[in-house]
């Protein structure tokens, strides 16, 4: 006991100050360590605000990528801003970002963002780490696809009986509707083929023609008659009722791929009839308009994307009240005052080939029943055989005997092509 007491006073008559400081030093690392922990924190709460905002810039970016066609540096461009207003808002104030780096692979639709995140310490200044740096990623994509569609529509002469010109503006004008919804952000891309004995192809007439045309053509004759080359490298057809007694130059106009639906209905709208039909000749427009290798013709808008395009669905609607029957080139029978034959051939063969070329051909016959009495038995097969299989077994061939029937198999045909751009 008396041993112990003296250790004690010992203890406390000890002025050489090694507790003081020890408690001290221990003191200051309690607080150091305190205060990195504040500052891991916050660096950490900033580190999930970061991980959120370039999620949903990343997304942003990969949706605009496809529904707006972005170029690589306008997808940068949209990231940056996003960014900075993120970054910069209250949550993440005082964070600072470098070393952006935004990624784009348009055939996966996806968009990846690699950031450094810098934020700024308090305590830890103590330590000479002013900032906690760290690096974050994140990757999106957007797969949903868009449709490019080319509508084949029968304004000829028989359009004029039994009220079928407006059903058919009815009937079209509500597939518009479909594809391109009022208040929603336009995504699809509509063309418009209207024919009857010859195609109007304004104020593209004398780029396609070789300078031989300056509103309506004919088909194309040749080797490329049944291919979708360029027409810088084979013109297509020109005719005049001089050469060709069949020959009539409709008004209406064709109309490339737009996203403007109320311009697409207003051309559908002004649509008059008169002439034979030349199917054929409205078919290959219908691809044309769908076709890569046309896209110089038009202006940036209206090309469409290449064949392999990941995100485009290709498709043309061919419709007609009856059977082909005006042709100036390439059948068996030219010459034939009727020539049905030489139209059907002709439509048979670019079919095929526009089949072939990845493109979905939908087609709809219209009061076949009717025109011509007793009723007309060529038109249903060639439609039959034109249309694209569906995926159950049968042909993208519809029989609209009225005007009813026809709206009804335009909204079928537009509603199956909104679900295939949503599920593909």
């Amino acid at each position: 006991m008396v041993w112990l007491r003296s250790k004690l006073q010992a203890f406390g008559d000890d002025r050489s100050g090694n507790i003081a400081m020890m408690f001290f030093f221990v003191l200051l690392i309690l607080v150091f360590i305190v205060g990195m922990a504040v500052d891991l924190g916050r660096a950490q709460r900033a580190s999930a605000d970061v991980v959120g905002a370039i999620d949903s810039a990343a997304l942003a970016a990969a949706k605009a990528m496809v529904e707006e066609d972005l170029t690589d540096a306008e997808v940068t461009t949209l990231v940056e801003h996003f960014l900075s207003t993120q970054i910069d808002a209250e949550e993440l104030r005082g964070a600072t970002y470098s070393s952006l780096k935004v990624t784009v692979d348009r055939k996966e639709s996806t968009v990846q963002i690699d950031i450094d995140i810098r934020v700024p310490t308090t305590f830890t200044r103590i330590a000479q780490k002013d900032t906690i740096d760290f690096h974050k990623f994140a990757k999106s994509s957007y797969k949903q696809k868009n449709v490019e569609v080319a509508m084949v529509l029968d304004t000829t002469g028989s359009m004029a009986t039994n009220n079928k010109m407006v059903d058919l503006k009815v009937a079209a004008s509500e597939a518009v509707d479909i594809l391109l919804p009022a208040g929603e952000p336009p995504i699809n891309r509509i063309a418009l083929a209207p024919y009857s004995a010859s195609i109007r192809v304004t104020p593209f007439a004398s780029a396609v023609s070789g300078g031989v045309s300056a509103d309506c053509v004919v088909e194309r004759d040749g080797a490329d008659a049944f291919t979708d080359a360029a027409p810088a490298t084979s013109p297509v057809g020109t005719s005049d009722s001089g050469i060709n007694g069949h020959y009539f130059c409709p008004v209406q106009t064709i109309m490339p791929l737009s996203k403007n639906a109320a311009a697409l209905k207003a051309a559908i709208n002004a649509y008059a009839t008169d002439g034979g039909t030349a199917g054929q000749i409205g078919l290959a427009w219908g691809w044309y308009q769908v076709s890569p290798n046309w896209k110089r013709l038009f202006p940036k808008a209206s090309q469409p994307k290449p064949y392999n395009d990941p995100n485009t669905i290709k498709a043309i609607i061919l419709m007609t009240d009856g059977a082909f029957n005006t042709a100036y080139f390439n059948g068996p029978v030219a010459t034939d005052p009727d020539q049905e034959a030489t139209s059907t051939a002709q439509s048979t063969q670019l079919c095929d080939a526009i089949k072939a070329s990845g493109v979905t051909i939908y087609t709809i016959g219209f009061d076949l029943a009717n025109n011509p009495p007793p009723g007309d038995v060529t038109a249903p097969i060639l439609l039959s055989d034109c249309a694209s299989d569906d995926p159950g077994g049968g042909k993208e061939y519809y029989s609209a005997a009225d005007g009813p029937a026809l709206t009804e198999a335009f909204k079928k045909i537009a509603t199956k092509l909104s679900v295939l751009r949503m599920m593909e």
